[in-house]
């Protein structure tokens, strides 16, 4: 039982770090040539938090 609660969290962790890197790239440099710090360090965040509950869920899975 304890194994497919942690499969579970390996998938979203998994979602999660491709929806946020996905979202750091378009929302982190809205225009050429130009990053915004703000929303980088956000969605930055937001992505080593989820590769970090990935790579968890994938050592107890």
């Amino acid at each position: 039982m304890s194994h497919d609660i942690w499969s579970i969290i390996l998938l979203l962790g998994v979602v999660l770090w491709i929806a946020s890197s996905i979202a750091f790239l378009f929302y982190s440099f809205p225009r050429r040539g130009e990053f915004d710090v703000k929303s980088g360090i956000r969605w930055g965040g937001t992505s080593l938090v989820s590769f970090l509950i990935w790579v968890i869920g994938m050592l107890n899975a």
